[in-house]
């Protein structure tokens, strides 16, 4: 990284600095105040600018240009360098041969400048625009966190009911000891389900002579705003289905999914590990970790490894866009009172890879199915069939090596990573 540095010319330098969309705020003294320290280097070593009383304006433009400019200047006979200087309006000063050999030395000069003062440079640097880390011309996977929607359940039924509020209707199966599936919503005194209405047990909630079915594209590809919402709305209902089935839990106050605590016969909780399959290799992950207290052996708290959602629809096609999450409880579902500084912490601790990691085996949740024994007597299948997650090839990228723990942002930071 030390050497990449020390190769950018000073217009690059300078320009990060003046030119940058994240400095517009910068104000003109500041600006001013910082062009003139970076020009500091170049110019007090130039003793000849004084003796030919060339302005340090002057300079400052030349400075400012890119490279391929400053060379090509550095070429020009007198007349057209003259002749440039005219027309550019950089400088109301007499050019002389001298004034043009600063231009054609200035990036030999620049580079011994930059590799004498880089250190102190950098840090300048970092402070004002972040550490500058140049893209290498090597192909490199972008990965992203939208998982393709291969496919919805196939129609979405419709019909008038009496119900009014979703508390009735699941107090009414209670009543009836019926396990009612999710992936039903009450709008407007109408019942929206992807279940057949016409069959039981749900022609008991709605007037039989009302159903109506839709196909799934009406509603997906709608460009009502209102349809679709309701129709994201639906598919919530459709995917909180399909994840229970999965035994992953949903969490109503963090509006999440998690891993749920594993219970022996007692009904005492113990972590879990999850087993899947990585982007090469069969690995493992510990997505429920119990913290005890040293000398009691009781929970302080428990991690659970979560995924927090949205449907997107890009393009004409449907994504579901995963965001790794964690949730803190102290009995496997009463969330913890220092939940957010935990989450905090962690957060930022976490690296780039450590989040792919997770993203890959949400992934993976979502689109591998495989009953366990104890759902020897489950019937049902996920209702929502995923695609793999969107990635993109470059031809450039960065190198994550260069991402050091010895980055001057890094430093500044770890004063305020909390608990962690």
């Amino acid at each position: 990284m030390g050497r990449d540095f020390a190769a950018l010319k000073i217009d690059r330098l300078i320009g990060r600095i003046v030119e940058s969309k994240n400095n517009r705020q910068m104000g003109k003294s500041k600006r001013k105040h910082v062009l003139n320290a970076a020009l500091k280097a170049l110019i007090a070593g130039a003793e000849t600018s004084a003796a030919l009383k060339i302005p340090v304006t002057f300079i400052s433009e030349l400075a400012a240009l890119p490279e391929d400019k400053q060379k090509a200047l550095g070429g020009l006979s007198q007349e057209k360098f003259n002749q440039w200087v005219t027309e550019s309006g950089v400088a109301k000063a007499e050019v002389t041969e001298e004034t043009r050999d600063i231009v054609k030395d200035m990036s030999k000069k620049v580079d011994a400048l930059l590799e004498q003062h880089k250190a102190e440079l950098q840090e300048e640097v970092a402070k004002e625009v972040g550490p500058y880390l140049p893209a290498s011309e090597h192909e490199e996977t972008l990965y992203s966190n939208l998982l393709e929607i291969k496919c919805f359940p196939l129609s979405i039924y419709s019909a008038s009911t009496s119900y009014r509020a979703p508390e009735e209707i699941f107090d009414w199966a209670k009543d009836q000891e019926l396990n009612l599936p999710s992936g039903w919503l009450l709008t407007e005194k109408m019942i929206r389900s992807v279940h057949d209405l016409r069959e039981e047990p749900w022609i008991q909630l709605c007037d039989r002579g009302s159903v109506e079915e839709f196909d799934i594209d009406e509603w997906a590809d709608s460009e009502d705003p209102d349809v679709q919402r309701e129709f994201v709305r639906l598919m919530n209902r459709v995917l909180r289905f399909d994840m229970r089935i999965r035994h992953i839990w949903y969490s109503k106050e963090e509006r999440c999914y998690y891993f749920p605590a594993g219970r022996n016969e007692n009904g005492d909780i113990f972590p879990r590990r999850y087993y899947y399959r990585s982007m090469k290799n069969d690995t493992s992950r510990k997505v429920v970790i119990i913290k005890r207290q040293h000398e009691t052996k009781e929970i302080f708290y428990c991690r659970h490894n979560a995924m927090k959602h949205s449907f997107l629809k890009i393009h004409g096609k449907w994504y579901l866009a995963i965001t790794p999450h964690y949730i803190y409880t102290t009995d496997g579902k009463t969330t913890y009172r220092y939940a957010e500084d935990l989450l905090s912490g962690i957060k930022k601790q976490e690296r780039p890879s450590a989040v792919l990691g997770q993203t890959i085996m949400w992934e993976y949740i979502l689109t591998h199915y495989k009953p366990t024994l104890f759902d020897s007597d489950v019937k049902e299948e996920p209702l929502i069939t995923f695609g793999r997650t969107l990635n993109v090839k470059c031809e450039r990228g960065l190198d994550d090596q260069s991402w050091r723990r010895d980055d001057v942002l890094f430093k500044n930071d770890m004063d305020s990573w909390g608990l962690f």
